[in-house]
């Protein structure tokens, strides 16, 4: 754990700084939740699908910690965060008591994501070179803030059964949009895509909607901004 490791550049030249090291395998991450992004709409329509989406969160959530895990406070934390989540998960299907995982839990899984992508952010910011790792992260921080808002909608629309409303028969269950519209309602408005076809209502959704919407197009451009400097500095100073 402490052997300096090495990793070449997109540039193929420095090495990856002391600093970056926090974070050694960020890849995993990234790819689950790509992983998760695919599978959760379709979990929906399986027989097995409320554990199919409990395993990709664990996934998640292990990946997330072990990207972490050089880090020995933030492991530390993020095991405290993650655990109060991923043992009612799975403690429910293993007793046939699956029925909500409660405020609690919930409220523990969004710290988690947010505490991890605070992480990232961090990590990418202050970054020295532009490495695989450094896109990684940042990849990983992108998709988590939909995570977290898609979380944080589900919150909302436990608390308030009317926060949104759906102008289309997709995605709706007994009216109301069921998790996998959550998910794409957050990602949508991530993007600023702006489809319509789920609205938030209440003012609480709104609020969220707003900011979700506003962190978007601002960490790209500030993701952009930090890595075309970066480089445009290892460039110059290469001369």
């Amino acid at each position: 754990m402490g052997r300096i490791l090495k990793e070449t550049n997109i540039s193929g030249e420095k090495p990856l700084s002391a600093g970056e090291k926090s974070h050694s395998h960020p890849v995993f991450l990234m790819v689950s939740l790509f992983l998760f992004l695919l599978l959760f709409p379709v979990s929906e329509h399986l027989r097995w699908g409320g554990m199919l989406v409990r395993l990709g969160y664990s996934l998640i959530l292990v990946s997330a910690v072990w990207a972490i895990h050089t880090n020995r406070w933030a492991f530390l934390i993020a095991c405290a965060l993650g655990l109060p989540w991923l043992v009612p998960a799975w403690l429910g299907d293993l007793t046939g008591s699956t029925e909500g995982l409660g405020v609690v839990a919930t409220a523990s899984l969004t710290v988690f994501i947010l505490f991890l992508l605070g992480m990232m952010i961090h990590s990418v910011m202050r970054a020295e070179h532009v490495t695989r790792n450094t896109l990684f992260q940042a990849v990983s921080a992108y998709l988590m803030i939909g995570l977290a808002w898609f979380v944080m909608y589900g919150m909302v629309l436990h608390f308030d059964g009317g926060a949104f409303s759906m102008n289309t028969a997709a995605g709706i269950e007994r009216g109301q949009p069921v998790a996998s519209g959550l998910l794409y309602m957050s990602f949508c408005t991530l993007t600023t895509l702006g489809y319509g076809d789920i609205t938030p209502i209440s003012s609480s959704a709104r609020g969220m909607a707003m900011i979700e919407a506003t962190i978007g197009p601002l960490y790209l451009a500030i993701l952009i901004a930090r890595l075309v400097a970066l480089y445009t500095r290892e460039k110059l100073s290469d001369r």
